[in-house]
């Protein structure tokens, strides 16, 4: 027996060394491995550092080099580092360099005929013992009968001819690297690179072939790189590792996704790099498999788990992707239950606020989400959660309660302040109030002003002038036209300057907002006339289920026997007046009353056939008596 032969036959009979976890590669490239399983590749304890500057890869078994059972079609090829566009290439391997350099994406990597040695020299090459041993137990299991290589501590190495190749590598320089390697064997056919300089050459190519192509979005060649250089899947290269899981996911491959993932968490020790792999894998992965990954996490001193907090921060962000796109899929109700059960034993206003926007955009339960973010409002102040609350009171009908509560909270955030101003003025824009409680106008006067709320003083100005109150509308609608001279604003000063008889008032507004604003120059045009009967405009108030500037407007037209403006301004009041029953009853009174009848009828018929009332009856039969003959 050659001495070579004895000293690797003695290493492999007297070492026996188990190795911790956090030096293993992560075995997920073998075929026929399920998915969900996590497969360790045990190897021996870490070995001494090597020299600066150089990458020591840790070994993989040649089952990783296997390609998986089924692979995504790959994409457009990403742009590579120079040197190596396409596969990871053994340097042991004859032939051009450049070449090879050149195999398109799509092509087979290079692997070696027998079973994969190469971490076993470069072990020998370090003169690590050790892992030799395990190295030659592993490939032993997998290949019986298999017997070392006669020359696996390289009699015939040369580092003199080696070292400007590391400085190449160094350099990343690897087009240059084939050139010199071809031109050495040329001149020197049995000589080669020692099997450290050639694991290191693939560990940096790998690494830098993976990089390129996660960030030019190649996914399936990221999983192409890795599976030609295992070695790199180690705690060592996390970021690696994220970027292979992602590309297994993206791939379709979630189930090796998940193997990698889980070997992470049983293997790789640092607590952050531990919360940011179940942070990428919930990127990607279903909430099952998050599920499954965080149940890997170690239990404290207190009985939460390692991963709680993440997991809890991952399904309130599930639930509050469903709240922001309301038309996909809606919330697993196991992740509702979760996020409530968690929320009310932390006390979390959060977990409680994205519950209840949930239930309000989603569900439309306005109910239960006024119950989520009154809980919210409980445990902290938070504006949002108020806002959610009185808005989701509003929407179930509980109109006064959302009025007093925004008025409570006013103070507490810019966006409580505008909505109570927006409840009120809705409340005071419908048709059929006529009156209000003179305390809460008061208040809502004195909000108005403390705001500057051109909004809420234009809806004090249509309240007055429905009331009769001319010169107090006017005062209104002067002071909402002041901070915003808009349509309305505008409309609203010229119509009570037209009810006074300020004839240049009206004239100075025709003319200066007239070519803007056509219905302020019409009111330029209109002669004193008198008021509808108080039957037809007790029918007006009563019209209209919504508020805003369009309806009042067109109330106020009405209520001035402006009959055909009032119909323009409805036809030009948007969805929310042509779906107003109301409304559209209002429309048919006022194309009545302009002569109109015909299509009064035709008016009244479509509002009855959605909804039929008295007023829509009593429509119909006037408008129709209108056309019969008369004697």
């Amino acid at each position: 027996m050659s001495v070579t032969r004895y000293v690797i036959t003695a290493v492999a009979l007297l070492c026996s060394t188990t190795v911790p976890a956090s030096n293993a590669t992560w075995d997920g490239f073998a075929s026929g491995i399920p998915g969900a399983q996590t497969g360790l590749q045990p190897t021996a304890p870490a070995r001494p550092a090597p020299a600066p500057g150089r990458l020591a890869p840790e070994p993989a078994p040649a089952a990783l080099l296997a390609p998986p059972a089924a692979s995504a079609r790959a994409p457009a090829p990403a742009q590579l580092p120079q040197g190596d566009p396409a596969a990871i290439f053994s340097l042991d391997t004859p032939g051009d360099p450049v070449a090879a350099a050149e195999t398109s994406e799509t092509s087979e990597p290079a692997r070696p005929s027998g079973p994969d040695d190469r971490a076993l020299r470069f072990y020998a090459s370090q003169g690590d013992m050790a892992r030799v041993a395990a190295e030659i137990r592993r490939i032993r299991l997998a290949h019986p009968g298999w017997e070392p290589p006669t020359d696996l501590f390289e009699p015939g190495r040369d580092d003199a001819l080696e070292r400007p190749l590391w400085a190449l590598l160094e350099a990343e320089r690897y087009v240059e690297i084939r050139q010199a390697v071809a031109r050495i064997r040329a001149e020197r056919p049995s000589w080669r690179p020692s099997h450290a300089f050639a694991a290191q050459y693939e560990e940096r190519v790998a690494r830098a072939t993976i990089v390129a192509a996660s960030e030019a979005g190649a996914h399936a060649r990221v999983v192409q790189a890795a599976q030609a250089a295992p070695n790199v899947l180690a705690c060592r290269n996390m970021d690696l590792l994220w970027r292979v899981g992602e590309a297994l996911a993206r791939t379709g491959d979630a189930a090796r996704a998940e193997s990698l993932y889980a070997f992470v968490l049983r293997s790789c020790p640092d607590p952050q790099e531990r919360v940011a792999t179940v942070q990428k894998a919930s990127a990607t992965l279903d909430g099952a498999a998050v599920d499954r990954l965080a149940a890997l996490g170690a239990a404290r001193a207190d009985g939460a788990g390692e991963f709680d907090e993440v997991v809890y921060g991952i399904v309130m962000g599930r639930v509050g992707e469903a709240t922001a796109d309301p038309l996909g899929a809606r919330a697993d109700p196991q992740d509702l239950q979760r996020l409530s059960d968690w929320a009310a034993r932390r006390r979390d206003g959060a977990g409680m606020e994205v519950l209840g926007w949930y239930h309000h955009v989603v569900e439309k339960d306005h109910a239960t989400a006024a119950g989520f973010f009154r809980e919210a409002m409980s445990y902290e102040r938070r504006p949002k959660a108020i806002e959610g609350y009185a808005l989701a009171l509003r929407a179930s009908g509980r109109v006064r309660e959302a009025e007093e509560v925004t008025h409570e909270w006013r103070g507490a955030d810019p966006l409580i302040e505008k909505l109570y101003v927006e409840i009120l003025a809705d409340q005071l824009t419908r048709p059929d109030v006529i009156d209000f409680p003179r305390d809460r106008l008061l208040r809502f006067e004195a909000a108005v002003l403390e705001t500057e709320n051109a909004y809420g003083a234009q809806a004090i100005g249509w309240l007055y002038y429905k009331m009769e109150d001319v010169e107090e509308a006017r005062r209104w609608f002067t002071i909402a036209h002041d901070i915003a001279p808009d349509d309305v604003n505008t409309f609203g000063l010229a119509l009570t300057a037209h009810e006074l008889e300020d004839r240049e008032a009206v004239l100075s507004l025709a003319r200066r907002y007239g070519d803007r604003y056509p219905e302020v120059a019409e009111v330029a045009t209109w002669t004193r006339e008198a008021r509808p009967a108080p039957q037809t405009r007790r029918t007006a108030r009563r019209s209209g289920d919504v508020g805003g500037g369009a309806a009042a407007r067109a109330v106020a037209l009405y209520e001035s026997g402006r009959y055909d403006a009032a119909v323009r301004a409805l036809d030009t009041g948007g969805a929310s007046v042509r779906r107003d029953h109301g409304l559209q009853v209002l429309r048919g009174w006022a194309l009545y009353n302009s002569g109109n009848y015909e299509e009064a009828r035709r008016q009244f018929a479509r509002t009855h056939e959605q909804r039929p009332t008295r007023d829509t009856l009593y429509g119909m039969h006037f408008a129709q008596e209108k056309q019969l003959p008369t004697e």
